[in-house]
Parts: C-alpha cells; sequence; structure tokens
C-alpha cells in the first residue's frame, strides 16, 4: 500500500483532458482516495485536542526516521495488513477497489474529484462550495434554456447568451463567456453538456425545467442524483428516434392487459 498526501490548492495537473470532468479513468481503477480534512500541528503536548484536530507536531528530522525504520515496517504488517487480510479475501479486496461505493458511498466521489483535479478541473471538493454549486447550475441552466436545441452546441451559440456574464472576446485579461460556461460546467452537479473537443459541446435534448418540475411533484430525491444515474451521454446509443408510434408497444401491452381472461383463451 503507498500513500500519497495532496493538499487541495496544490493538486497539480497531470492529464490536460478534453473533458476533466470525465479525465484520468485509469486513476479510478487504481486508487481509492479519502478526504482528510484539515488539521494543526502544535509544538505543545498540552495543547493537543483530537476532536478538534489539533495534533503533536513531530519534527521532520524525527519522524522521517521513525516511519522509515524497519521495527515501524514489522509493527504495520502485524498489527494492520495482516489481520486484514485474513479477514478480506482477495475478491472482497478487489471489489473494495473496482466498486468504491460498496464499502461506502463517499468513497465514490471522493475517488472522482481527485481524478478530475489532476485533468484540469478546478472544481471544489465533495461538500464544499454550496454557493458556487448553485451559481454553476443557474449558469447550466441558463445556457441550456437559451441555446437551440442541437446535439452539438457550437461556441458562437453561447456567446449570444446575453445573461451569460463574461465577454465575447478575451482582451485585458477579461474572463469570457465560455470561459464561465466552463468553469461551470466542472462545479455543477447538472450533467446537461459536456465537452467533445476544443470549444465545442454536447448536449442532452431534454426539457430540463419541465423534467425538474415532474421529478419534484412526484417525490424529489427519491429519482437520485447524477451520481447515482452515470453519465447520461453514454446511453444515447439506447435512445429511440421519434416516429410517433413510440409508445405502441406499451400501449399492446396495456390494452391486454385489460382483457379477461377468458377472451385470452377464445372461449
Amino acid at each position: 500500500m503507498k500513500i500519497q498526501e495532496l493538499n487541495y490548492e496544490n493538486i497539480p495537473v497531470i492529464e490536460d483532458g478534453r473533458d476533466s470532468v470525465q479525465g484520468c479513468d485509469q486513476l479510478k481503477r487504481r486508487v481509492i482516495c479519502l478526504r482528510m480534512g484539515k488539521a494543526t500541528f502544535v509544538p505543545d503536548a498540552a495543547a493537543v485536542d483530537h476532536s478538534q484536530s489539533i495534533f503533536k507536531l513531530i519534527p521532520q528530522d524525527e519522524l522521517v526516521p521513525f516511519l522509515t525504520h524497519p521495527l515501524t515496517a514489522s509493527i504495520y504488517f502485524r498489527e494492520w495488513c495482516f489481520p486484514f487480510f485474513e479477514e478480506n479475501d482477495i475478491q472482497e479486496c478487489l471489489q473494495m477497489i473496482l466498486n468504491p461505493k460498496s464499502t461506502h458511498p463517499e468513497l465514490e466521489t471522493n475517488t472522482s474529484w481527485p481524478a478530475t483535479r489532476l485533468s484540469g478541473s478546478n472544481a471544489p471538493p465533495p461538500g464544499a462550495g454550496g454557493e458556487e454549486r448553485h451559481t454553476a447550475d443557474h449558469l447550466i441552466k441558463l445556457v441550456q434554456s437559451n441555446t437551440p436545441c442541437k446535439h452539438i452546441v457550437k461556441e458562437y451559440l453561447i456567446q449570444k447568451v446575453e445573461e451569460l456574464p463574461g465577454a465575447i472576446s478575451s482582451s485585458r485579461g477579461r474572463r469570457t463567456k465560455v470561459q464561465n460556461f466552463e468553469a461551470a460546467m466542472q462545479r455543477s452537479d447538472l450533467r446537461l453538456f459536456r465537452e467533445i473537443e476544443h470549444r465545442s459541446f454536447e448536449q442532452l435534448l431534454i426539457d430540463w425545467p419541465k423534467l425538474d418540475l415532474a421529478m419534484k411533484s412526484n417525490g424529489g430525491s427519491v429519482f437520485g442524483g447524477w451520481n447515482d444515474w452515470g453519465c447520461s451521454f453514454d446511453l444515447r446509443h439506447l435512445q429511440k428516434a421519434w416516429a410517433g408510434q413510440s409508445f405502441s408497444d406499451l400501449e399492446q401491452e396495456e390494452m391486454w392487459s385489460t382483457i379477461s381472461p377468458w377472451r385470452r383463451t377464445g372461449s
């Protein structure tokens, strides 16, 4: 087991992906990420309070020799590794890695977020930035309701959304409408768009206000969130073109179910 600790503000970009929301998929298959929160380290042992995340500061020149000492490694294997592998066989361990949600729902979210950051996203950590996420959701809905109902939305169409903040073109360091839209995509939970190439975006062809209203009026959160449904764009191949008779098979089933049993046997 290897551990790498990173501060939120110091996560490097290692894969400048076209769609940072879907970036670093290989990392998600090999790594489990935990959020450790913030801690304060103090030299005075009397000031230590673990319940308040205040810990004893150990100087670097003392900490490194301790962690690299063979006795420390021996204690680690004996007290943690061996008991764990006695209780969990290799299939159970693989399941924990391949399906983090099976261990705890937050593990999957906490693993996906660093992957998107490593591929260039600037989205806040899970559970943080509630106000930013609300603003981002508003901008996504704004663009979706003010652009044509097309599979592909080009940059010039986004520039025509008057209420979207930003300039048409970058000058004197001003952020453009497209840049603000891309930032909103990274912060928002609404997966109504995804970037497919430079300044071109794929759009879900749904009436989001109507769908949102229907879900809220029929139970709201019981339908789950985007993380539960997965990537809607990947399900496009299952969609059928509207031909006026799209529900005819369901109508036939409904009619058949209302016919009494003696009619079905022909008696």
